[in-house]
């Protein structure tokens, strides 16, 4: 097979996120596995040839970057496409669950969540007008469908009247930068923390947080301090920006702005806990982080972190910030910490990045098969 894929989210030089992690742990087991199939990668942008995984992977970079819905629009409808045409591919994988809708080709389109049908305040309005318009038409016109969680999977089935038979669970695992990462390192920090990964926008509870450790730090004797590790995405809102403020000239919260896997992992690793009490997501990557790396998690009680945590984290209401205090009381008593690391190496091993590349390469099967029938 010819197998066109997007890549946009494969970004040079930068600490990979949610949906750039996944594409590029499925894509490396696909290019391994497969030899015999040519993956054409769509970058958006110049790329960085650590992306560039074998000798069947060819690079294309395609314009304009697609950065926003219109440029969106332009680079799928009009530079795919034509891309695809040009070089008689078989199949389009899209990691990022958009396509072209004119696209007459057959595709495979991958869905982290559909936030967008749910909680559309959660970002910006040009985003969640696009996403409302064109998503919806993109998955009943897609010839197989890929989520990363089962909740995902009922999410978008239940959503868009999706055949359920038409959509397959390939799960993210543990990221291969973790493994390689982590080893016996010395602590980045003299202080007992809790640490908050990924990037800081609202539907990762933000507010609901720093509240909680607000209360936390009334009975706190050890001097515990709370540790952001991402960017800011989005301006925060002014009651997160009042509250933050406050607690970081108290010397009570640091902020790590895009770290670097190597640093992220010692600073992990080195947590008494990680915080992740997200309002919203598909899966929840850092929750394995924090499980690989033998630190306690705690993490929400809805959508797919349930899935995901397994019985290995402490999941608490994200709306309650008295639960989240109460979470960081909890997961500091040493036999509740022993218990939740050794219950954390068991939930991981139910995540497997080959197993979930094999899932994607069936779906690209099925979408060819169906175009020739």
């Amino acid at each position: 097979m010819k197998i066109g894929v997007n890549t946009r989210f494969l970004l040079p030089k930068t600490h990979l996120e949610g949906i750039g992690k996944y594409t590029y742990e499925i894509l490396f087991q696909l290019c391994k596995q497969h030899p015999e199939h040519t993956f054409y990668f769509f970058f958006d942008r110049p790329f960085d040839k650590i992306y560039i995984f074998s000798d069947n992977v060819v690079p294309v970079v395609l314009h304009p970057q697609a950065r926003h819905p219109i440029l969106f629009t332009i680079w799928f409808e009009w530079s795919v496409r034509r891309k695809m045409k040009a070089l008689d591919i078989d199949v389009f994988l899209s990691f990022d669950g958009l396509s072209a809708l004119l696209g007459s080709y057959p595709e495979v389109l991958v869905v982290h969540d559909i936030v967008f049908a749910h909680e559309p305040s959660y970002l910006p309005w040009l985003n969640r007008w696009y996403l409302r318009l064109v998503m919806p038409r993109l998955l009943k016109k897609a010839s197989h469908i890929v989520t990363v969680s089962q909740f995902v999977k009922d999410d978008v089935c239940n959503q868009f009247a999706i055949d359920p038979a038409k959509v397959d669970v390939a799960y993210n695992a543990l990221p291969t930068a973790f493994t390689h990462i982590i080893t016996d390192s010395p602590s980045p920090a003299d202080f007992p923390y809790f640490i908050v990964p990924g990037a800081i926008i609202e539907r990762k509870n933000t507010l609901n947080i720093l509240k909680g450790f607000e209360a936390y730090k009334q009975n706190d004797r050890h001097g515990f301090k709370l540790v952001f590790a991402g960017r800011f995405m989005f301006k925060p809102s002014k009651e997160v920006s009042l509250l933050w403020q406050k607690m970081t000239e108290k010397g009570d919260l640091i902020h790590l702005n895009k770290p670097d896997d190597k640093l992220m992992v010692q600073w992990v690793q080195h947590a008494n806990a990680l915080i992740y009490a997200s309002l919203f997501e598909g899966f929840g990557i850092p929750i394995l982080e924090g499980m690989a790396c033998g630190v306690p998690v705690i993490t929400s009680n809805i959508t797919s972190m349930p899935e995901v945590a397994g019985d290995a984290a402490l999941c608490i209401n994200p709306h309650s910030s008295q639960e989240i205090t109460r979470a960081m009381e909890l997961v500091v008593v040493p036999s509740n910490r022993e218990e939740m690391i050794k219950r954390g190496y068991q939930q991981l091993k139910k995540f497997n990045w080959a197993a979930s590349a094999t899932v994607v390469y069936n779906s690209l099967v099925q979408a060819c098969a169906k175009a020739k029938k």
